[in-house]
C-alpha cells in the first residue's frame, strides 16, 4: 500500500523485474529502520539489566559437544567467539575448564551487554567486544594479543 502511493511521488527504477528505490528513499527507509531497531534495543538492554541472573536465557547452543570435541578447551587456552550472542557456547567452554580466556565479539548492542554481564561473573575471562568480524584484528590490537595466540574460533 505504502509502495503504491510511492510510485506517484518517487520514481522507481526497474531492473530484471525488481524495484529499486531512489537512493533518497532508500536512505529514508534504512534510517527508520535503524531508528525502530534503536528502540527495541533499548527496551531489551533495559529487561536485560533488570534480570541479573545469567542463565535466564531462552538460547540453547547447538553442537555443543562437536564445539568442546574440536576446540579442546585446556588451562591457558585462547578463544574467540565471533558470533557470542547468548554466549551459550562460551559458558560451555568455561564450564568444561578453568583459566580460560574468551574474546566475546558480537556487532548487536544486546549480546555485547549480555557479554559484559558475563564477563562480571567470569572477571579476566570473558572480554566483550562490540563489533564487526572485519574490526576484530584492530579490536584484539587494544588486548595486545600476539599474532598466532588465538587457540581456536568459533
Amino acid at each position: 500500500m505504502l509502495l503504491k502511493k510511492m510510485n506517484n511521488m518517487i520514481h522507481i527504477h526497474r531492473y530484471y523485474g525488481m524495484k529499486y528505490l531512489s537512493r533518497n528513499i532508500y536512505y529514508l527507509f534504512w534510517k527508520q529502520n535503524d531508528i525502530i531497531y534503536l528502540k527495541n534495543s533499548r527496551k531489551y538492554s533495559k529487561i536485560i539489566n533488570e534480570n541479573d541472573n545469567i542463565k535466564n536465557t531462552s538460547h540453547i547452543p547447538v553442537m555443543v559437544n562437536e564445539v568442546l570435541h574440536y576446540l579442546e578447551p585446556s588451562p591457558g587456552k585462547i578463544f574467540v567467539d565471533m558470533t557470542f550472542g547468548a554466549g551459550g557456547h562460551s559458558m560451555k567452554i568455561l564450564e568444561s575448564s578453568p583459566n580460560i580466556k574468551i574474546f566475546a565479539l558480537d556487532r548487536d548492542p544486546i549480546a555485547h551487554q549480555y557479554a559484559l554481564k558475563l564477563s562480571e561473573k567470569y572477571p579476566e575471562q570473558i572480554i566483550p567486544l562490540l563489533g564487526r568480524f572485519s574490526e576484530l584484528p584492530q579490536l584484539l590490537c587494544k588486548y595486545k594479543v600476539n599474532v598466532n595466540s588465538i587457540d581456536g574460533f568459533i
